[in-house]
Order: C-alpha cells, then structure tokens, then sequence
C-alpha cells in the first residue's frame, strides 16, 4: 500500500489476521497490541466496489467510459487483495501503491484509509490500512529522560525461562524550585507553547498497553486449492533432411 518512504499504519480486526499478515515463520515471536481509535475516521471498503453496476446504452458515448472506469473499480478489490509473493512485491505493488496514493491526496473527500479482505486468512478476516496523515499514534506518558528496555526471559536457578517485561528507567524526581523576582517574563510560556504545537486532535490511533502480548507461532496451517496434474504425449513428425 505505501511507497517506500511513507509510512502508513496496517492492522486487522483480529489478532489472527494480524500475525498471519506478518507471515511469520514456525518458531516466531510475534507481539500483538490493539490500537484503539480516538476520533472519528473515514474508510473505503474495497468490498463494497464488487457490488458496482453502471447502467447505461451503448449508443452514449459516455457509456464506454463510466463502464471501463466501473470495471477498473470492481477489480481493486481483488488486486489489493491478491496475495503476492515476497520476491515480486516491488513490482506487484506497483499499481495499489499509485492508487492508494491518489485515494489518500487526490480525492476532493478526505479519506482516512482503506479496508478490504486478508488475502492470507481467506478474507477470513479484514485488514485496515490508515494513511500517513492519518496513522499518528498518541505518545506514551513518559518523564522525560527515561529509560527503556525490553526483556524476552529471564535467569532462573535452571537456566534462563521465556518472560516478556520492559524495564523504566525514570529520572528522580527534581524537587520545584521557586525562583526570585529575577526570573524573566513569560519563562512559563514555553511549555504551553509546545504543548498547543502538537494537539491532540493530530492523532488518531491509541496504543492500549494492557493488551500486549507474545505469540509464539508453533504450526502452520493452509487451505489449498487443488488441481490434478494431467500428462499427454504425442508421437513426433518425422523431419527430412534436404
């Protein structure tokens, strides 16, 4: 969905759909959050273009055009959705990267992002892309100056055991100094200013911290469309040499 260089956000309305999108090898650790929205957005539901219809006559010389543009619609759906293979991604991409762009800046409504069908669960679940102006995700509450990190086990008398935590690190706290009448006008301005410059309204997207949590991925599961394998044969001409 997104040319290289411009970030968008990608998520799925399960968390199924979610580690199948990463396509994640047996084995994987894979770390799972819901996202809770905190305003209003406007999506496109790719599922709703197959429905299209235009009705028309042939004898309208508009008629070859709406019907060629209803056509191009009605395929989005499937070629956003068409699974694609690692190695053909940069050229397969190509055409949902310019479309998605054009729905994201070239449209007279604003559009939040897009939705449409998991081509890894089959269209089991429904995956949700937010455009770059859309896909801010609101700050974690952090002093300034902490520390983080992250842990995936921990040591115990048996050897070292799986345990996910991160670690916080924060600076003391500074007691509040009132300063003299030498302090200069305005000092407290700074903070406010700053704070006015990046609204809340800006963003769009809430990390619920309570919901993390670590799938390890132990099995692989995929529904096939089988085909037989038929063989022919054929007897050869004979060819003449001259």
């Amino acid at each position: 969905m997104n040319a290289h260089g411009i970030s968008v956000f990608y998520g799925a309305d399960t968390a199924e759909g979610a580690v199948a999108e990463v396509r994640p090898a047996v084995g994987s650790q894979t770390l799972v959050g819901r996202f809770d929205l905190i305003r209003p957005i406007k999506l496109l539901d790719f599922r709703a273009l197959k429905s299209l219809s235009e009705r028309g006559s042939i004898f309208d010389p508009e008629y070859a055009t709406r019907l060629t543009r209803m056509t191009f619609l009605r395929s989005l759906n499937n070629r956003i959705s068409r699974p694609v293979m690692p190695t053909d991604e940069e050229v397969e991409y190509l055409t949902t990267q310019a479309v998605i762009d054009f729905l994201a800046n070239g449209l007279s409504v604003e559009l939040d992002g897009v939705i449409f069908p998991s081509s890894q669960t089959n269209e089991a679940t429904t995956n949700v892309v937010l455009f770059h102006r859309s896909s801010k995700i609101v700050e974690l509450d952090l002093p300034k100056g902490t520390e983080l990190s992250a842990h995936t086990s921990r040591s115990t008398s048996e050897g070292a055991e799986r345990d996910y935590y991160v670690w916080e690190k924060v600076p003391p706290e500074e007691e509040e100094v009132v300063e003299s009448a030498n302090r200069p006008p305005f000092a407290g301005l700074h903070l406010a200013m700053n704070y006015v410059t990046d609204p809340l309204e800006d963003k769009t997207l809430h990390l619920d911290m309570e919901s993390l949590s670590v799938q390890i991925v132990t099995a692989a599961t995929y529904a096939t469309d089988d085909y037989s394998v038929l063989r022919h044969r054929m007897e050869m001409r004979a060819r003449s040499d001259f």
